[in-house]
């Protein structure tokens, strides 16, 4: 089947507004970001300790009760 002579054309006007849908996709994702950390919002993932729970992990590390490498056997 032979391609018609408009279909390069229209290949490139959906080309076109794919690529206007991705930036309008940027755009927004970085205002709703900004507005979030305007109102003193943080992005990424929670972390898995609480503070007071990292605060006694550095503790214990600090005073040499333990290391980084908790559960792995010594390869000594």
């Amino acid at each position: 089947m032979k391609e018609s002579l408009s279909y390069p054309m229209m290949m490139q006007m959906v080309g076109s507004f794919a690529e206007f849908e991705r930036t309008m996709l940027h755009e927004r994702t970085r205002n709703g970001l900004e507005a979030a950390r305007k109102q003193g919002l943080i992005g990424g993932r929670r972390p898995k300790l609480k503070t007071h729970q990292q605060e006694e992990i550095v503790k214990l590390v600090s005073s040499g009760q333990k290391n980084g490498f908790c559960g792995l056997p010594d390869v000594t």
